[in-house]
């Protein structure tokens, strides 16, 4: 039952609280710029391998050719793992109807010809790209996020960075720095699978809290993304996000000169034909 936990019913203040919670702004020491150069981002984020949020200019975007009645995207996945598609237009119905009382709603997390955009301008190179567009993992979305969607806690891969721009909506972040165990930050020792979901919603209402009071030397951030903010995701932080409102946002995978040792050790393990492609890449580059 996918309304079992009741966080789009009785426990729905519990939800609204996580926008408030002492989160007014930031807690926890995470860095909020007005407006961030190249080489400012480089020397202090990227090089310390520490997150920021960037309150200045949102990426251009182009979206005309996005249309209601055609455009089919990505909203979840089924029991056996399937994509689960559906039209823009009866997606947003189902938003409309506060996502009919789901605890975890679909979630729109797509690739799409129909949505462009521009990297934010303190990013200026994506060394993966030299592999080209058709031999890349998949590295770019267009999200739309009723309230109370989200993802739960994981590690970008390949050793990537990301970012992320909420263009409508508030987001709550967690992030875990790199060397967090994975039991720690998905608190996966601290409740019983077989009696409580796992859902974004109940991470932050109910695991959370518990990793807290469990590991309190656990070195965390803890924040609320606002519209037309962007957040820096450095290599290997766990971090879990919640939609707060019905949100709009992109976010792309990227690796640039000061992650490539990380990023091309992760992909020489992972991805080893990969690998040997972006090699001659970059000995061309």
């Amino acid at each position: 039952d996918g309304r079992r936990g009741g966080f789009g019913s009785r426990r729905a203040g519990e939800v609204d609280a996580l926008g408030r919670a002492g989160l007014s702004r930031r807690t926890d020491s995470i860095a909020v710029e007005a407006s961030l150069s190249p080489e400012r981002f480089a020397a202090s984020y990227e090089a310390a391998c520490l997150p920021v949020v960037v309150s200045g200019r949102r990426p251009s975007m182009s979206w005309e050719r996005l249309e209601r009645e055609t455009f089919r995207a990505k909203c979840g996945e089924d029991d056996d793992g399937r994509p689960v598609k559906m039209p823009l237009r009866d997606f947003l119905e189902y938003v409309r109807a506060d996502s009919e009382g789901d605890d975890s709603p679909l979630y729109v997390f797509t690739e799409s010809d129909e949505v462009t955009w521009s990297p934010p301008s303190f990013v200026t190179e994506d060394l993966l790209a030299l592999v080209g567009e058709k031999k890349r993992p998949p590295y770019r979305w267009f999200l739309v996020g009723p309230r109370r969607s989200g993802t739960c806690a994981h590690v970008d891969p390949l050793g990537t960075a990301a970012w992320n721009t909420s263009l409508i909506g508030r987001k709550r972040w967690v992030l875990f720095e790199p060397g967090t165990s994975k039991r720690v930050a998905k608190g996966s020792k601290l409740y019983d699978w077989r009696e409580q979901d796992d859902e974004p919603v109940n991470y932050f209402c109910d695991i959370l809290p518990k990793i807290r009071a469990a590991y309190p030397a656990a070195r965390r951030v803890e924040f609320v993304q606002y519209p037309g903010e962007t957040v820096y995701v450095p290599p290997g932080w766990w971090h879990a996000v919640l939609n707060l409102d019905h949100t709009v946002a992109v976010t792309q995978n990227f690796v640039s000169s000061g992650a490539l040792e990380s990023a091309w050790t992760k992909t020489r393990l992972d991805r080893k034909r990969l690998a040997a492609r972006w090699l001659d890449a970059l000995r061309d580059h």
